[in-house]
């Protein structure tokens, strides 16, 4: 398989620095080094700074609930079983459903653009354009 965990892949991808901050801050990190089959719906730095206006790291690390909201709403646990079925949603922590739905010019979540998607040993990262379901 893959040999980087989610959060090894997430620490090493520049893009993700706001996101993978949220996780650290909000002591998600720890699950995503551990076991299992997780989907990570990881919106790009621009994403996150456009879409909830923070201008930088300490600005969503400084404000829990939006840290706590943001990675609640992007992470899937133990998603094998769930995405089998075409026409089911994944289901994020917070309970919160989130759709993949082809569109004509790819893939988005929830109406967010899938800009790619990045393999680890324990899951999937889905890059998106915007947050899931904030």
């Amino acid at each position: 398989g893959y040999g980087k965990d989610l959060m090894a892949t997430l620490e090493n991808a520049p893009q993700l620095s706001l996101f993978t901050a949220a996780l650290k801050a909000t002591g998600r990190d720890g699950k995503l080094r551990g076991q299992g089959d997780f989907v990570v719906f990881a919106p790009s730095d621009k994403a996150i700074m456009r879409d909830l206006s923070v201008k930088d790291v300490d600005a969503l690390v400084g404000d829990p609930k939006l840290a706590t909201g943001l990675v609640e709403n992007c992470i899937v646990y133990q998603s094998s079983g769930q995405q089998r079925d075409k026409d089911k949603a994944f289901v994020a922590l917070n309970g919160k459903e989130i759709k993949l739905l082809k569109t004509r010019t790819g893939t988005s979540a929830n109406g967010a653009d899938v800009s790619s998607y990045i393999p680890a040993s324990n899951g999937l990262i889905i890059v998106t354009d915007g947050p899931v379901g904030t």
